[in-house]
C-alpha cells in the first residue's frame, strides 16, 4: 500500500458497561488510538445515532395481512465533539422507543452509533456500534423442517436468546393447535398486487391464507426448558393437517415473551389432499444428488382436480403426464443420474 494511504490510527467503540433500558440513558465510549500505541487526542468527532425496528420472525405470520417488510432506520440524535487527552470520547443518548410500534408485537429496537473521527492531520477513520433494546429482555423463536409427514414425529426446535442473540436458559409452555380450515377452497389473488386490505378493513381471517385461520382444538401441550445455550427440541406425532404452535415464556423480569410457528403435516401415502388449499407442492429435498430418487407431492384441496406434470433437464423433456383426476394428491418421482448435475425443473400446471 502506498505510504500516503496507510492508516495512522484506528477507532473502537465499546459496548455499554451497564445494560441499557428502553427509554433510559445509554453511554457509549469510543477511543482513537494511533498504531504506534499513542492516543489520538484533540480529534474532531462527528457522530449520529440511527434507530431501527426489528420484529420477531413470527410477527409476519401473525400479522398475515401486511407485506413482510422492515421499516427503514430513523436518525434520532447527532452531534460533534473532540477526543480528550487519552483519545477517548463519550456519547450519551436516550434510547427512545418508536411509539408507533405496538408493544404487543414484541419489537426490538437497534440503536447504531456511527462515528467519524478526524485527527489534526485531516485523516478520517470511522467506527460503529449497535445495541439492541426492547420491552422484554428475552426473545424466543421456533423452527421446524419444511417437510413434515405422518411417517415420523414432528420436531420443533425452540430457541431463547438475549436481544443480542446470545443463548439464554428459559422455561415455558409450548402448545400446538389444529387450525379451523374454511368450508371451501378459495384461490389466492394473483401475485404482485400488494396487500388487498386497508387499515381498519382487515377481516378476521382470509380463506386463502392458512396463517390467518382461527385456532381450533388443542392437540398437544408440554412444558419445556431450554439449555444454557438457549436450545430445546420438542417432538410429537401429529396427524395429517395444518397446525399452529404457540410458545409462552417470561424474561428475567417476569415479562411475557411469546412465539408462533405454522406447521403443516402431510400424509405421503394419501390419494386425497385434506387441506383446504387450491394448490400444494412439497418436497423433502431441494438438492438431491446422483443416485437418489427425487420425490415431491402435488395436491389440491378441491374435490376434483388434476395436474399436468413436466420434468425438464437442459431443454429435454424427461417426463410429462396428467395426474389421476380421481386423486387430488399424487407423488412425483424422478431418478437422479450423474448427467443431471446442474439441476432440473419440475412444473405442475
Amino acid at each position: 500500500v502506498e505510504e500516503y494511504k496507510r492508516p495512522k490510527f484506528q477507532v473502537q467503540i465499546d459496548a455499554p458497561e451497564t445494560a441499557a433500558k428502553l427509554g433510559g440513558s445509554v453511554k457509549l465510549r469510543g477511543k482513537a488510538t494511533a498504531y504506534t500505541g499513542a492516543s489520538t487526542d484533540d480529534a474532531k468527532v462527528s457522530w449520529r445515532v440511527v434507530r431501527e425496528v426489528q420484529y420477531p420472525v413470527w410477527w409476519f405470520w401473525r400479522c398475515w395481512w401486511m407485506p413482510p417488510q422492515q421499516p427503514s432506520g430513523q436518525e434520532i440524535a447527532h452531534g460533534t465533539t473532540v477526543t480528550d487527552a487519552a483519545g477517548v470520547v463519550d456519547v450519551e443518548l436516550t434510547a427512545k422507543p418508536d411509539r408507533s410500534v405496538s408493544q404487543e408485537s414484541e419489537p426490538t429496537f437497534r440503536y447504531t452509533l456511527y462515528a467519524d473521527v478526524t485527527d489534526t492531520t485531516g485523516e478520517t477513520r470511522s467506527a460503529q456500534r449497535s445495541i439492541h433494546i426492547g420491552y422484554t429482555a428475552l426473545t424466543a423463536s421456533m423452527s421446524a423442517e419444511k417437510w413434515l409427514t405422518t411417517d415420523q414425529p414432528v420436531e420443533i426446535r425452540v430457541r431463547t436468546t438475549t436481544l443480542d442473540g446470545e443463548g439464554q436458559k428459559a422455561q415455558g409452555v409450548l402448545k400446538i393447535y389444529a387450525v379451523k380450515q374454511p368450508n371451501r377452497v378459495s384461490a389466492a389473488p394473483l401475485p404482485g398486487r400488494g396487500s388487498r386490505y386497508r387499515a381498519g378493513q382487515v377481516p378476521a381471517s382470509d380463506p386463502t391464507n392458512p396463517n390467518s385461520w382461527p385456532l381450533g382444538e388443542l392437540v398437544y401441550e408440554t412444558d419445556f426448558e431450554t439449555d444454557a445455550s438457549g436450545n430445546a427440541v420438542i417432538s410429537d406425532e401429529l396427524a395429517n393437517g395444518i397446525y399452529r404452535a404457540q410458545l409462552e415464556t417470561t424474561d428475567r423480569f417476569g415479562k411475557a415473551v411469546t412465539a408462533q410457528l405454522p406447521v403443516q403435516v402431510l400424509d405421503p401415502n394419501a390419494t386425497k389432499l385434506t387441506l383446504k388449499l387450491p394448490d400444494l407442492y412439497a418436497s423433502p429435498a431441494e438438492s438431491p444428488v446422483p443416485g437418489e430418487e427425487y420425490l415431491a407431492i402435488w395436491g389440491s384441496g378441491y374435490e376434483s382436480a388434476r395436474a399436468f406434470v413436466e420434468v425438464v433437464h437442459r431443454g429435454k423433456l424427461l417426463q410429462s403426464y396428467w395426474t389421476d383426476p380421481t386423486a387430488t394428491q399424487a407423488s412425483i418421482k424422478q431418478q437422479i443420474t450423474e448427467a443431471m448435475r446442474g439441476g432440473f425443473t419440475v412444473r405442475t400446471t
